[in-house]
C-alpha cells in the first residue's frame, strides 16, 4: 500500500451539543480499493477528490490505528494523477 488515496465521501459525527466527536470517510487508494476510514483532519476543509495520506496513531497506551489526513502537495507521488492545483 502506497499510503495515498483520494477522498470520495465523508461524514461528521456530533454529540448532542453539536461538538464534533469523529470524522469518517471513504478513501479510494491509488491501488484501487476503497476503504472506510477515520479522517484526522478538519472537516471544514474537506471536498471530494482531495488527495489523502495515511498516518498511524497511538491513542494513549492503546493499539496503533490508521487514519487519513489531507496530503500536502510536496508529499504526493509524481507518478500518480492527483489534482495538483
Amino acid at each position: 500500500m502506497s499510503g495515498f488515496g483520494t477522498l470520495i465521501s465523508w461524514t461528521v459525527l456530533r454529540d448532542r451539543a453539536g461538538a464534533i466527536t469523529a470524522v469518517g470517510g471513504i478513501v479510494e487508494l491509488v491501488e484501487g480499493p476503497w476503504l472506510r476510514v477515520r479522517l484526522a483532519t478538519d472537516p471544514a476543509g474537506l471536498s471530494a477528490g482531495l488527495p489523502m495520506k495515511v498516518e498511524f496513531e497511538r491513542r494513549g497506551c492503546g493499539e496503533l490505528s490508521l487514519a487519513f489526513r489531507q496530503a500536502e502537495l510536496a508529499e504526493l507521488p509524481e507518478h500518480h494523477c492527483f489534482n495538483r492545483a
